[in-house]
């Protein structure tokens, strides 16, 4: 008999038994996946060799814990709840009011350990190591940096000696503003990698800054020299850039896909959106010429038939724009992921663009209906149905992992805030 096993149906992983306690099929221990028996177990009479299994396209399974406490192997799981988050957002909120914005940080720093500390993987949970001060320090350091950049903006006009001086400044401060967009989203990646830990270990970002101020100049040249054409090359670079720099202790992360991989995605979203931008331009001049006695009688003037015909395109514009952006992020971040590796295990993604789109949705009608007090509820919804999609194949020796801690000043991360940058573990 063996401890611990795992279904060869569903990936389950339970006590020794007779059938999965998830899906209910028939338990098979002649081989279950590289267990090893009890020291005090009886060998057992071999059994003849079961007939190889088909294999089937794999599909999104919800994550169940097992009656053990442990869970499915290399799945992540997010044990968090919109209830709980919320006790921690209404004091952030009264705290920030109450001290004119100063507590922000801290309450930023809570939010953050509360979602690592629910997010667990192979049954640890992750740790978050910021504290609001260090936040609150790095805010002040961006806000001077960011306050030179805007000053000189508003100082342009003004300043003596022609125009080729107010040209020169204006082109400064583009320039600086621009080097500095990369100097937060690498600064951002650093800090938070440095402040997240598993089992004890810690991440860490090693890429340097000056390499990705040259990528992300040339990309974003390229991409309004292309206009867009070469954009999804440009995303794929900045993320083989983030995950080729990020390690957890001594392993490191790497990434094999190629910008051509998500290419054809973005042409078909694009070709989708200037399809329906045609429609709209046809439409709303046909609707508005056309409305005619139906739209009297039934509105009761035709100024509110109108009003009526536009503001339906305008709804269905922004429901269009939603679904294509769920189309793209989900084709996205499954590709990202699905070429994303540590050690010898690869992450595989079954995010699908119609529950992502669906998510989406609600929660945006959510936090309407509740005014952003259902912010807490989004937030939990999106991170379990993000993990519950993600998982990691393949072995990694823990035991060969060395705690390799790298120095990281939180003013990346504040200067990211402050340009609405956001950098998280993987693709966004």
């Amino acid at each position: 008999m063996y401890g611990i096993t795992r279904c060869p149906q569903c990936g389950y992983t339970q006590k020794t038994a007779a059938a999965c306690g998830s899906c209910g099929a028939p338990m098979n221990y002649s081989n279950p996946f590289g267990a090893t028996p009890r020291p005090d177990s009886k060998p057992t009479p071999s059994r003849p060799a079961a007939a190889p299994a088909i294999a089937k396209e794999k599909a999104p399974v919800s994550v169940k814990p097992s009656e053990s406490g442990t869970n499915p192997s290399g799945r992540l799981v997010f044990h968090g709840s919109g209830g709980s988050l919320f006790g921690i957002h209404i004091v952030n909120i009264f705290f920030t009011l109450l001290t004119l914005g100063a507590y922000y940080f801290w309450g930023k720093a809570k939010v953050r350990n509360y979602l690592f500390g629910q997010s667990e993987f192979a049954g640890d949970r992750f740790a978050y190591h910021g504290t609001g001060r260090e936040l609150f320090t790095g805010f002040l350091k961006a806000a001077i940096i960011f306050g030179t950049i805007s000053a000189l903006f508003r100082a342009a006009p003004f300043l003596p000696g022609g125009i080729a001086v107010k040209i020169a400044a204006i082109l400064l401060a583009y320039a600086l503003l621009l080097t500095f967009i990369p100097m937060a989203v690498v600064g951002s990646r650093r800090y938070r990698l440095s402040r997240s830990s598993w089992r004890g270990i810690r991440f860490s970002f090693r890429g340097k800054t000056n390499a990705f101020i040259k990528l992300f100049l040339r990309g974003t040249l390229l991409s309004l020299f292309t206009f867009g054409i070469y954009y999804p090359f440009f995303l794929t670079r900045q993320y083989a850039f983030m995950t080729d720099g990020a390690y957890f202790g001594n392993r490191k992360f790497a990434f094999d896909g190629e910008g051509k991989g998500i290419f054809g995605v973005y042409m078909k979203a694009l070709g989708l959106w200037m399809i329906w931008g045609i429609f709209v331009g046809i439409a709303m001049p046909v609707a508005t010429i056309f409305v005619g006695d139906f739209g009297v009688d039934l509105f009761g003037s035709k100024k509110m038939a109108v009003a009526v015909v536009i503001g339906s395109l305008i709804i269905a514009t922004a429901l269009v724009a939603v679904y294509l952006q769920s189309f793209l992020s989900a084709k996205r971040q499954s590709y990202f992921w699905n070429h994303t590796t540590i050690d010898t295990a690869r992450f595989q993604s079954t995010i699908g663009f119609h529950p992502l789109f669906l998510l989406t949705l609600t929660n945006f009608f959510l936090l309407i209906v509740t005014l952003g007090f259902g912010w807490p509820w989004a937030a939990a919804r999106k991170a379990r149905y993000y993990m519950s999609n993600i998982r990691l194949e393949g072995a990694i020796d823990l035991q060969a992992v060395q705690q390799e801690a790298q120095a990281a000043s939180p003013t990346g991360d504040a200067l990211g805030g402050l340009l609405d940058v956001d950098v998280g573990f993987g693709p966004a």
